[in-house]
């Protein structure tokens, strides 16, 4: 059976880029894993970063805890598995060992068949991070980048997304511009998907999101685009994405 691994930066990431071709791999028969690479230290002790206190939290670990659940709930909407790692993100600026966060994240890619990390805007420090760490260690495994949604469709970076533009940095990786294919949501794969990034409650809120989540998983949310990096065969199941 194939599986496919996301690393996905924050509880949110996977779920707001790819909820939808996560549920058309599903029912094709593709296992797939989340592993959420910044979930929260749950031993961490202080205040939430200014972020994380839009939520009204006095600690940083009841915020961590909150993020959790909502991630819980959108996990069981798409019925995948899931993998907190105990790191906390950028905004909190705990030195971090690079080594260290893949040593505990690959532990996770030993069945994998690929893996697909951020591919672009790539603005965001923890999703460059994330996918420095699968470009450098990935090996044999087939490398697939996504589209950062909403980020993808800021004004900055909308122009570049509908030209199906390789974001600089990554096309110093990859050697050039990448194949990027869209997937259109169907209608059920797009309610699932609503229903999953509905779950971040907090999170939607923290964006300036509450009361207009229809708007948002419509046209922006709708259309997933998704690359592999050259060089490597992807196993069936994913060749067609």
């Amino acid at each position: 059976m194939t599986r496919l691994v996301v690393l996905s930066p924050h509880l949110d990431d996977a779920v707001l880029s790819l909820a939808g071709h996560i549920q058309r791999l599903r029912r094709k028969g593709t296992e797939v894993r989340i592993v959420t690479v910044f979930a929260g230290d749950p031993d961490w002790i202080g205040s939430p970063s200014s972020w994380d206190g839009k939520r009204g939290h006095d600690a940083a670990i009841e915020t961590f805890a909150a993020r959790r659940s909502e991630d819980l709930a959108a996990m069981a909407q798409l019925d995948v598995e899931y993998v907190w790692l105990p790191f906390t993100d950028a905004a909190y600026a705990n030195p971090r060992d690079p080594q260290a966060i893949w040593d505990a994240a690959s532990i996770h890619l030993h069945d994998a068949d690929a893996v697909a990390v951020p591919g672009g805007p790539l603005t965001h420090p923890d999703h460059e991070f994330v996918t420095t760490l699968g470009h450098v260690h990935h090996g044999d495994l087939p490398l697939l980048f996504f589209a950062e949604l909403p980020y993808s469709f800021r004004p900055s970076h909308l122009g570049g997304f509908l030209r199906r533009e390789t974001p600089p940095s990554l096309r110093a990786r990859a050697g050039g511009n990448l194949e990027w294919t869209t997937i259109r949501l169907t209608r059920a794969e797009h309610r699932t998907k609503q229903r999953a990034v509905a779950c971040y409650r907090g999170e939607l809120a923290a964006l300036g999101w509450r009361g207009w989540l229809d708007t948002v998983t419509g046209p922006v949310l709708r259309m997933e685009r998704i690359a592999p990096l050259p060089g490597k065969q992807l196993p069936e199941g994913l060749d067609g994405l």
